[in-house]
Parts: structure tokens; C-alpha cells; sequence
């Protein structure tokens, strides 16, 4: 894959840390795009903590929203890669049986 687009449901302040280490585990860029406001679920007040991010390959935060509705944008380049770090011999192993 050559870019990971999410739509999220995040809840705490750990949306930035999530981001981030999907991007590395992947090492493709990533579109986090979460939730914002306020709900009732279940008979209790949810709280979704926003923060929708774009971050590039490398884990780098290219853009990030906080806690408000926003557009975000950002220039990234996307990686020519044939395998993830962790799996050398992508094309191979997919052949495998």
C-alpha cells in the first residue's frame, strides 16, 4: 500500500502516539482522520479527543488538527518500497505456500 487513509474513534491523548507508530510499523504515510465532540452512547457522555493528523513514512507529523473540525492538508511523498522493513522479501514470501 502506498498510503493508509483510518477513520478513528479515539478517545484519549494518545491519538499522537498511535499515529506515529502505525506510520513507522508500516512504514507508509498515514491519514488519521478522528472523531470530534461529544456524544451519548449507551446513556453516557463519550468525549472524542479530535486531533486528526497526517504523518509521512518516517513517523513525522506532517499536519495535526486538535480538538476542533478542520481541513487539513499536506505534501507528502510517497514511498517506492517493495517490502516493510520487517519483511525483506515481500514478493517472495507472498508466492510462499
Amino acid at each position: 500500500m502506498d498510503l493508509i487513509c483510518s477513520p478513528c474513534s479515539f478517545g484519549s491523548d494518545m491519538t499522537p502516539f498511535i499515529g506515529k507508530s502505525r506510520a513507522l510499523e508500516f512504514s507508509t504515510p498515514l491519514v488519521l482522520c478522528n472523531r470530534t465532540g461529544t456524544e451519548i452512547y449507551e446513556n453516557e457522555m463519550v468525549e472524542f479527543v479530535g486531533m486528526s493528523s497526517i504523518w509521512d513514512a518516517d513517523g513525522n507529523v506532517l499536519a495535526q488538527a486538535h480538538s476542533e473540525e478542520v481541513f487539513l492538508s499536506a505534501e507528502l511523498l510517497l514511498p517506492n518500497k517493495s517490502a516493510l522493513p520487517f519483511c525483506q522479501e515481500l514478493a517472495i514470501e507472498m508466492n510462499w505456500n
